[in-house]
């Protein structure tokens, strides 16, 4: 049995909503460059035509899109395709209750589902036999009033579920539009038409668009519509007159534009001949631009239609896609400058700095896109913040970063990370043989010594509340350093399986809650100190399964705690009662990213958690209030007799 859970079997659609109150660093939070997270179908996905005319969705969910080669449905898990009798392409198309009407060369009609689900079509022009033969294109249907209007070039079509009206504007007619209750058309001699008393009449004012082409007819405020041009120009307009938006004409200027959408946000999509996607605040500000680089395929774009899950589909000239705008998460990759698979990030001094097995990155206050760090080129493993100064940690050493320039003050090894040890003005770095430490002087820092008795690579290590140190190695066990008495030769205990451990391998340590949790292959530990060994914690393997290999974990200012674990991400959200409740679902859809190399967690600010990808970093953002609808509707489309 094939079922289909709504929208859940391909698209795995995001569905949270965090009430949080800010936390971390700047009361302001900082601009974070990145791409939503896009789907895009191919004509062999599909197996349609290149061209997609317009979208809509119906009560169910289910998206339809008007295509070369007729009506396509995609139900959340797979393309269906129906072609309608009579005619070459689907230019239009409404999903009204159980029908999803179509509008196309010289056809109009509706497919509605028979009793086995499967759509079946009707048509409706035998209802205009006399004129059917001088049909033209239909380019756009609306829901006015008790009406269904099938809109075309040189009529327009009023189907009241039993007979049609049919009105012939004595002209040639551009696009129609239906908004806020309203039907407008638009005819190159008169300019803007308002239907008034079953006549299109002149808008007032409406003549200041002769000669130009509008394409769409949007809701503004305050009672006023926005017009939407073919030459890029968008103008507020009421019955007082005309106002040109000059923000966005400016940034327009010389844009085809093709289509336009108001945003259930406020704001407006704009659709383009060749520049992409424009999304504008109503006063006109760009917000962000989508084009080739932010992950569409094709700059053509024709048709735009928001679901309800307010995020966006975009019928392309060759192709269709599924832009993620609402969706909590979204991508950093090479897209926005930053090649190579996300180690570590970082926010310091109003820049953010992201670092790769490329090298390291930084996005300075206003920028468009990030930039390599200078003599920064590599592998890089760490970024902490040390005295005020910003560490890098690298293949080729340890370095401090002035803004877009790395100073490597350590090449005698590879280095993981860096902290200063509590109770002294001394700092000790992981390196690929064990530990270093190092003073400073002035605002650089310069070797003391190697710690000796050490020298296994020291990737994981943290302080106790003892300010003593524990290190994990990933094959071989965990190491105690008593620091009370001599920080370079001091004191190292080995434990391994016989401690307690379920075995040698696999072995982290992470600070939650002021203590530390030793993440083993199979289940979470806690080091007791009277019989010195280890044991599970009660309250994190009650939380999460003892079975899984929890490979890094870290806690925000709100006491939530986020991990990896068997290659998926999950948080385990704080109460005001210091009780956990686990949330792993709204993560599902973007498991697929995530590094399985030295995986990592990387909270920047209340906005803004990153988190390693197999290309760059996955960013969420837990203040995005996504719509979650009432229920789930899980409906069966196919039945195997095996």
């Amino acid at each position: 049995m094939h079922m289909i859970s709504y929208y859940k079997m391909y698209f795995s659609w995001i569905l949270l909503f965090y009430i949080i109150t800010p936390q971390i660093g700047n009361s302001q939070a900082l601009f974070v460059k990145s791409v939503p997270l896009t789907t895009t179908f191919s004509t062999d996905d599909y197996r349609g035509g290149i061209q997609n005319w317009d979208i809509c969705q119906d009560q169910r969910g289910f998206i339809y899109v008007a295509n070369n080669f007729g009506l396509l449905e995609f139900d959340g898990s797979q393309w269906n395709n129906y072609t309608v009798p009579n005619c070459t392409r689907v230019r239009s198309i409404l999903a009204d209750s159980n029908r999803i009407y179509i509008g196309g060369q010289g056809q109009i009609g509706y497919f509605e589902p028979d009793s086995s689900g499967k759509l079946k079509f009707t048509t409706l022009q035998n209802l205009i036999a006399e004129d059917a033969s001088s049909l033209d294109d239909v380019w756009s249907i609306y829901r006015y009033k008790q009406y269904v209007v099938f809109c075309s070039v040189n009529k327009l079509l009023f189907y009241d579920g039993r007979s049609i009206k049919i009105l012939n504007p004595g002209s040639t007619l551009g696009y129609t539009f239906c908004t806020n209750d309203q039907l407008f058309s638009y005819c190159e001699a008169s300019g803007l038409l308002v239907l008034k008393q079953q006549q299109l009449v002149p808008y007032p004012n409406g003549a200041f668009f002769k000669g130009k082409t509008i394409v769409a007819m949007l809701p503004g405020r305050s009672g006023k519509y926005m017009a939407v041009t073919l030459e890029g120009e968008i103008s507020q307009v009421d019955s007082t007159g005309i106002y040109p938006v000059l923000p966005a004409n400016n940034l327009l200027k010389g844009t085809t534009i093709n289509t336009a959408l108001a945003l259930s946000n406020g704001t407006i999509a704009i659709g383009t001949q060749n520049s992409g996607i424009f999304i504008l605040t109503e006063e006109g500000k760009l917000i962000r631009q989508l084009t080739n680089d932010t992950g569409l395929k094709s700059l053509t774009v024709a048709s735009l239609h928001q679901d309800q899950f307010n995020n966006l589909w975009v019928g392309l000239n060759n192709g269709i896609s599924y832009v993620a705008l609402n969706s909590p998460f979204s991508l950093i990759n090479e897209q926005v400058g930053v090649p190579g698979t996300g180690y570590t990030a970082m926010a310091f001094k109003d820049y953010v700095y992201l670092g790769t097995n490329n090298g390291l990155y930084y996005l300075s206050p206003g920028a468009k896109n990030y930039r390599e760090v200078a003599n920064a080129s590599g592998q890089v493993y760490a970024l902490s913040e040390v005295d005020d100064q910003l560490v890098l940690n690298h293949h080729r050493g340890a370095f401090t970063v002035d803004k877009y320039q790395a100073h490597l003050f350590f090449d005698q090894n590879g280095t993981w990370g860096m902290r200063k040890v509590p109770g002294h003005d001394t700092y000790i770095c992981g390196a690929y043989d064990g530990f270093y430490l190092f003073e400073k002087r002035g605002e650089k820092f310069h070797l003391i010594q190697k710690i000796s008795g050490m020298s296994e690579s020291s990737r994981v290590f943290e302080f106790d509340s003892q300010d003593n140190l524990w290190m994990t190695h990933g094959y071989k066990g965990a190491y105690h350093f008593d620091l009370r008495h001599n920080l370079m030769a001091p004191k190292i205990s080995f434990f391994n399986q016989k401690a307690g451990f379920p075995n040698n391998i696999l072995i982290n340590v992470y600070k939650i809650d002021g203590k530390l949790l030793f993440p083993a292959q199979h289940g979470i530990y806690i080091y007791q100190p009277t019989t010195r060994t280890f044991a599970p914690d009660s309250t994190f393997n009650r939380l999460l399964s003892r079975y899984w290999h929890v490979s890094n974990m870290t806690q925000d200012n709100f006491g939530n705690v986020y991990f990896i674990a068997d290659n998926k991400l999950g948080l385990l959200r704080k109460s005001s009662t210091g009780t956990y409740a686990l949330e792993t679902d709204v993560f599902h859809r973007i498991n697929k990213y995530l590094s399985d190399d030295l995986e990592n967690i990387n909270i920047i600010d209340m906005e803004h958690i990153l988190i390693g990808a197999k290309d760059g970093f996955v960013v969420f953002n837990p203040m995005t209030n996504v719509h979650k609808p009432e229920k789930y509707l899980t409906y069966i489309r196919q039945v195997y007799l095996i």
